[in-house]
């Protein structure tokens, strides 16, 4: 990673806000940032190739069938000319198996503690109807990604009889800082503009995006069983 001294960027003044800041060195779809926490950025803004990136939890032999969690990467600015070590780490939200075993936090950004339950494969069967009438499984926005590299963000993964789902977005996060908004570039500082006229000069892909994951995400929260067993942290990677 190059140091931020090659790039022409200044440090925002503004402390509650992500601030994209002048001067900002744009490469194709990769915009690189300082953040006013003093992090340089990578904002990363594409459609990937259909791949879905599974999580895998320790001793299950089975892979989920849908999975929504948290990841964090990144290294911190101290000056100019010295970054921090790298840090990163995923934090599971939810996960359903085919079986019915569905394992998921009480936390609203995933991690532990975790709870074991189970729900009847009826409902995973109408998560699929449901999902399949809105059209999630036929829209190319299902494998985009808008999120900065180095950063936090979250992932809905989907793998089920050809149904395939790989979003990535830190756009949830736009609830951390004040007078922003999430877009296709990033989060914004609103700068006075208006809310509802920041959202409404986005791509149409990208409504789609924030739809769908919208959709998604209530749905998922369906299958959360209603009895439940804590269990002991858990073991979590990526494939």
């Amino acid at each position: 990673m190059a140091k931020a001294a090659a790039f022409p960027v200044k440090l925002s003044m503004r402390r509650s806000v992500i601030y994209p800041v002048a001067g900002a060195a744009v490469t194709g779809m990769l915009l690189c940032i300082i953040w006013p926490d003093g992090v340089l950025r990578t904002y990363r803004n594409f459609v990937h190739k259909e791949k879905v990136n599974m999580p895998v939890v320790a001793d299950k032999a089975q892979t989920p069938i849908i999975a929504i969690y948290r990841v964090t990467e990144g290294v911190r600015l101290v000056t100019p000319d010295k970054l921090e070590d790298s840090y990163a780490g995923v934090r599971l939200i939810l996960a359903v198996w085919q079986d019915g075993n569905v394992l998921w936090s009480d936390s609203e950004g995933g991690g532990p503690p975790y709870y074991w339950g189970h729900v009847d494969k009826s409902r995973i069967d109408s998560f699929f109807s449901d999902l399949s009438a809105c059209g999630v499984f036929s829209d190319c926005v299902r494998f985009s990604s808008y999120y900065a590299i180095e950063s936090t963000y979250e992932v809905i993964a989907i793998e089920y009889k050809g149904k395939q789902v790989n979003m990535e977005s830190d756009h949830e996060s736009e609830r951390f800082y004040k007078d922003t908004i999430a877009t296709a570039e990033g989060l914004l500082a609103l700068e006075g503009r208006s809310r509802e006229g920041v959202w409404s000069g986005q791509p149409d892909s990208y409504k789609r995006f924030r739809k769908l994951w919208s959709d998604i995400r209530e749905e998922a929260n369906k299958l959360v069983p209603s009895e439940a067993e804590l269990t002991e942290d858990v073991s979590i990677e990526i494939r």
